[in-house]
């Protein structure tokens, strides 16, 4: 999970997790430059996807 004063999306904080059948089609910041291997694939499994997102997975797999 990420979560801190840079992690917003429209201005919106974001807290949130990658459920399954989600997908991390982007990762970036500066706080994953210093990561490598096995941690860049770890902290790209736990990347945000935005609330928007969520509910529109939660619609798709409930409809």
């Amino acid at each position: 999970m990420v979560e801190g004063p840079g992690c917003t999306l429209n201005g919106e904080k974001i807290r949130a997790r990658v459920l399954p059948g989600q997908a991390v089609t982007g990762v970036r910041g500066s706080a994953l430059r210093s990561l490598q291997g096995r941690a860049l694939r770890l902290a790209a499994s736990t990347v945000v996807v935005s609330p928007q997102d969520s509910f529109r997975n939660e619609r798709l797999h409930h409809d």
